[in-house]
């Protein structure tokens, strides 16, 4: 049985539950449908509260831990601090500097699927 002490107040987003030690997450490998299209329109004002709570919060650190380039980089990006950012209109920007794209993906991703999506 897992201790429910160890949820978070977000734990209920998740659709994709499975048996699994990661808390009953879905994580998604190479062999599964891990892609999902963003459907921006259908974010909700909740998911946007979450996601400005995240920026926040994460702003506070990477200010005082971040390398200068990743400053740089970052703030010369669309990013908005309210609301979910649209990959649409980040990811060409992204592209053209680094050849890098954003790839929406449906959850949580195995160690090498991530690593490899990255490569």
């Amino acid at each position: 049985m897992i201790s429910t002490d160890k949820f978070t107040k977000y734990d209920y987003l998740f659709k994709n539950v499975v048996p699994d030690p990661h808390f009953k997450i879905k994580i998604f490998g190479e062999n599964d449908s891990y892609l999902k299209p963003q459907d921006y329109d259908n974010v909700t004002n909740f998911e946007n509260k979450i996601w400005e709570e995240l920026y926040t919060n994460l702003d506070q650190l990477v200010d005082q831990y971040a390398s200068r380039e990743y400053l740089l980089g970052v703030r010369a990006l669309p990013i908005p601090k309210d609301r979910f950012p649209e990959f649409d209109s980040i990811s060409p920007l992204i592209e053209n500097s680094t050849e890098w794209q954003l790839i929406p993906v449906a959850g949580f991703l195995t160690e090498k699927l991530f690593f490899d999506l990255n490569a």
